[in-house]
């Protein structure tokens, strides 16, 4: 017999995927989905992982079987053709995959499940970090402050951490809460304020702290020549529907950049794909989803066709502009089941 809280789940699940099912009937909209991560439940179990860079692989198999079900799946290149051409069944809901960064746990654990389901896919790639042993600066910083004692640091250290912390409006506060939470999940939970709050401030600025952390802990993120992808699993993937267009060479946000250090973003890492034997899309992934008119403009005079944003939305394809493309951003912790992922991705079709 159901507990009151088990059947009061139970029915607010069946109507969140009830009321979802009458918004997906909209048609003639196209949904581009945002992924980062795809990884297996164990893994993520130990991981210091932000709640929205992943999908376990079980969500995302679920995920495919629901699209495959609700929504015609195109690649990225047939919606250009199709927008171009001005070319839409208005019978249709199009839906896009896309992920962001070019992690190797896209090859490992993505790659299979859309296989399985004969589906195109688009990876925006991070060129400097293909194949290499580097990591994301948010990486990094969860992995310092995970080895944050406080109890075994100097008084002036620790005076060192808080003041160097308050310039980059991060509260004493926080970073107790972080390093005295026993729970993962919570502590997760903080390092993601402490990330978002961390974006408001230059790449240099970061930097700087996160040599500061290295100094107070003694300790250095070990390299990983498994978190990216390699060229080779590229070159497989492309010739198995999977487009790869850029994300940058070095995923530093355009809009704090100089325009000579934005045409370098862009160009360079462009002109990286093209040199190689990759199923290349002119399509940008501005990173952290950050842009202006002015970062269109150097988009354009690149070469590309276009740009996906971060921020959240359907795409009308006879009125929205092609250098600003919505998508809908999918993680683990608000579409784990059908009904949660129908209630999540219905708000593109408002």
């Amino acid at each position: 017999m159901l507990s009151g809280k088990m059947l009061l789940r139970r029915i607010i699940s069946s109507v969140y995927y009830n009321l979802s099912l009458h918004k997906l009937r909209r048609r003639g909209k196209v949904l581009i989905l945002m992924y980062h991560r795809i990884l297996p439940s164990h893994q993520v179990a130990d991981m210091l992982i932000q709640p929205g860079m992943y999908v376990t692989d079980d969500t995302f198999d679920m995920q495919l079987n629901f699209l495959n079900s609700y929504c015609d799946i195109i690649s990225f290149a047939e919606f250009l053709q199709r927008y171009s051409a001005n070319q839409w069944d208005h019978n249709k809901r199009y839906c896009i995959l896309t992920f962001d960064d070019g992690w190797k746990d896209n090859y490992t654990y993505a790659y299979p499940l859309i296989k399985k389901y004969h589906m195109p896919a688009t990876i925006f790639l991070t060129t400097s970090y293909i194949g290499s042993a580097r990591q994301f600066w948010p990486e990094e910083l969860a992995f310092l402050f995970n080895k944050l004692n406080l109890n075994e640091l100097p008084s002036d250290q620790q005076s060192k951490l808080f003041r160097k912390s308050e310039e980059l409006k991060i509260k004493r506060s926080l970073i107790l809460s972080f390093v005295n939470t026993p729970s993962l999940e919570k502590r997760r939970e903080t390092m993601h304020i402490i990330i978002e709050r961390f974006k408001d401030n230059t790449e240099e600025t970061i930097q700087t702290f996160i040599e500061t952390l290295r100094d107070i802990t003694r300790q250095h993120m070990p390299g990983d020549n498994h978190a990216f992808l390699g060229w080779k699993e590229i070159e497989e993937m492309s010739g198995n529907k999977i487009t790869f267009g850029s994300h940058c060479v070095s995923h530093r946000i355009l809009t704090r950049l100089s325009p000579v250090a934005i045409d370098e973003e862009v160009t360079i890492s462009f002109e990286t794909l093209k040199a190689r034997k990759v199923n290349l899309l002119p399509v940008l992934s501005y990173p952290n989803g950050n842009y202006n008119q002015d970062i269109i403009k150097h988009t354009r005079n690149a070469g590309y066709q276009a740009a996906v944003t971060t921020q959240a939305g359907w795409v009308d394809p006879h009125e929205d502009d092609l250098f600003s493309l919505e998508r809908i951003n999918i993680h683990n912790d608000i579409s784990y089941n059908s009904s949660l992922f129908a209630f999540h991705i219905s708000g593109a079709f408002n």
